[in-house]
């Protein structure tokens, strides 16, 4: 999705209302927005986003995906276009014409031409609907966030994300799912730089927006952050908080399979680290074991990663006297080493 990313059922339209929680009808609403993205329709855009403002402005106390104030940040870019002159409408319909190229390029997996799209695009938007617009806004997080997921331009990601970050404050929107979303973004930045005093401070702010709401178990990105957070802590040696961020992630059942099994590996290999340089090693064998079971399910998941658990696991065992299945893991450990080998020795010259 251009907008959102969360983890919600399939909605259909002949389901009622009276089976569909505000959280699902807010999804379908903005499937229809984003589907006008995607087709160049501006009008069936504005359409989506009044529904979707007029059914959020009647709901009670219920979880949200997006809340009024920036549902009403979305409209008002969409009701400046209906007011464009013939020439600037079509800078506009060149805008969201780059964008939905984006949105391919994305999910072709050409992320690095993605890139580009959202980038041209950004630079059409900004002369258009100003600097604070919803558009503009949204542009540089989705750019920030490719060059992210590309591992390119990474201090122009932090400044892009930091600018959007700074008029989402200004406006007092910092309970919305966009500044979350860079908070995400941003947290993700700084682990890449190793900048671990950001990336905490941020992960933290994150982490905190999500259990504001009560709902960050619908939102994979929780696993994500928390993640990355505890292994941050560790790594500073504050291993208490690092063991409870890795409990909160864990608390939300992430996935064990499909794209985002990593965030469930890494908040598990960070809860038994932190158990461990405590010197508490209750539930650590079980942490170890489901790390090993996970991993090996996996498609594709990296040897030397299934190595690295192995090779962490054996001193606990010897710590706590599992001789039996200390014996069997240096034996697996031993055989990933041959493979690893073996898969060297092939493309050797």
């Amino acid at each position: 999705m251009l907008l959102i990313s969360i983890a919600t059922g399939t909605v259909t339209a002949e389901q009622p209302d009276s089976q569909l929680s505000m959280m699902d009808i807010q999804a379908a609403l903005i499937q229809q927005y984003e589907q006008g993205i995607l087709l160049l329709d501006f009008e069936g855009q504005l359409k989506a986003v009044k529904e979707l403002h007029d059914r959020t402005q009647g709901s009670k106390n219920e979880p949200l995906i997006l809340k009024l104030p920036e549902i009403e940040f979305i409209m008002n870019d969409l009701q400046k276009v209906a007011k464009l002159d013939p020439a600037r409408r079509k800078i506009a319909e060149q805008q969201l014409a780059e964008q939905a190229k984006a949105h391919f390029s994305s999910q072709a997996g050409k992320h690095l031409e993605a890139a580009r799209h959202f980038r041209h695009s950004l630079d059409l938007a900004e002369p258009l609907y100003g600097h604070s617009s919803y558009i503009v806004v949204n542009l540089k997080s989705k750019f920030a966030g490719t060059l992210l997921y590309c591992q390119e331009n990474l201090d122009e990601a932090i400044s892009t994300a930091l600018d959007a970050k700074k008029v989402l404050e200004t406006l007092n929107l910092t309970e919305s799912y966009l500044y979350r979303e860079l908070l995400v973004t941003l947290t993700g930045l700084y682990y890449e730089k190793k900048d671990r005093k950001s990336l905490i401070q941020t992960g933290e702010q994150a982490v905190a927006s999500f259990q504001k709401d009560g709902n960050e178990h619908i939102y994979s990105r929780f696993a994500l952050v928390t993640g990355l957070l505890a292994e941050a802590l560790n790594q500073e040696k504050q291993h208490v908080k690092a063991l409870q961020y890795a409990r909160a992630g864990l608390n939300k059942q992430p996935p064990k399979a499909g794209p985002e099994a990593p965030f469930y590996l890494r908040l598990l290999q960070e809860y038994a680290q932190a158990k461990v340089a405590g010197n508490d090693y209750d539930k650590v064998p079980e942490a170890y074991e489901e790390l090993l079971s996970v991993s090996g399910q996996l498609p594709g998941f990296p040897l030397e990663r299934r190595l690295q658990y192995r090779e962490d696991y054996l001193p606990i065992l010897k710590t706590l006297g599992q001789t039996e299945r200390y014996d069997q893991v240096q034996l697996e450990i031993n055989q990933l080493k041959e493979s690893l080998q073996g898969r060297k020795s092939r493309y050797s010259m």
